[in-house]
């Protein structure tokens, strides 16, 4: 099992600097992947989000790359037939004014655009196999995390399974008990009520409405339930929907249980699988 939240960094260099790479994430109902790279890297974007959307199934997931570039070499060009506009046009100004002398060279180079100074770029293709390597790291890590959380959830899952489960053995003892006991309570009141007609009859009813208040199928039903969250929490990964939604299923039957029931005991071991119930719901909201 696995839970939702969870931190991971790495660090990759490479010829061209070093990446540093952190990623976090939190519960979240479904799968939200957002990343944030420098504008060199920004076309790697969907190749991060695939490969963590490869790793992880739910939560909102926040991926930050930082790259510390090295000095790259320099490419110096210069642009001749700019050059030669510039000192075309210096000499027919001199000849205008009568002006002696030529231009000098470093004058042309101090002009605009005549010198140029270029930083070579590398292509964010050729980084990738570094910035993939670091991504893995971190994600290895984060995943670590989730795994440390999700165990210790699972822990507070199997505490509440077991007391919700001792607390329905008891409830499946008192049932028989409650329906004999119920069924002496009508016939009781019947006779103080001095209720004649047919014998056979009377006993017909009584039995049907005691039969209103079985709740053997509830009790059965709940039971396959608890089996069932058992056994995907034991499955481990993407199960948090599928454990969410089989809470909701058992609070449906407790509920019954509770509205169907007329015994104190029933009542207070109902209170406290609901109250079970209500931990292990808040429990799952970060389950992935």
């Amino acid at each position: 099992m696995y839970g939702m939240t969870g931190y991971g960094d790495a660090k990759v260099s490479c010829p061209c600097g070093v990446f540093r790479i952190e990623v976090s994430s939190v519960n979240h109902r479904f799968r939200e992947t957002s990343v944030k790279l420098p504008s060199e890297c920004s076309v790697l974007e969907w190749r991060i989000k695939k490969y963590i959307e490869g790793k992880i199934r739910r939560g909102k997931v926040n991926l930050y790359l930082r790259w510390e570039e090295k000095k790259q070499d320099r490419k110096i060009s210069i642009d001749s037939d700019l050059a030669a506009k510039y000192l075309k046009a210096f000499r027919k100004a001199a000849r205008e004014l009568h002006l002696k002398g030529d231009v000098e060279m470093r004058l042309l180079t101090n002009l605009p655009e005549v010198v140029r100074v270029e930083q070579v770029g590398v292509e964010a293709e050729k980084l990738w196999p570094f910035i993939e390597k670091g991504v893995g790291k971190a994600c290895e890590s984060l995943l670590a995390m989730r795994k440390k959380e999700g165990k210790v959830t699972q822990r507070a899952l199997d505490k509440s399974l077991l007391c919700i489960g001792t607390r329905l053995k008891g409830i499946g003892k008192r049932t028989g008990k409650v329906a004999g006991n119920y069924t002496k309570v009508l016939w009781k009141r019947v006779r103080e009520l001095g209720v004649g007609g047919n014998e056979s009859k009377l006993a017909q009813e009584i039995a049907f409405t005691v039969q209103r208040m079985d709740i053997t199928e509830e009790i059965t039903r709940l039971s396959g339930f608890l089996g069932q969250f058992s056994s995907m929490v034991k499955k481990g990964k993407d199960i948090g929907r599928k454990l969410d939604f089989l809470i909701q299923e058992m609070n449906r039957e407790i509920n019954t249980i509770g509205s169907k029931s007329n015994d104190l005991s029933i009542s207070r071991s109902v209170i406290d699988i609901k109250a079970e119930l209500q931990k292990m719901r808040e429990q799952v909201q970060n389950v992935e």
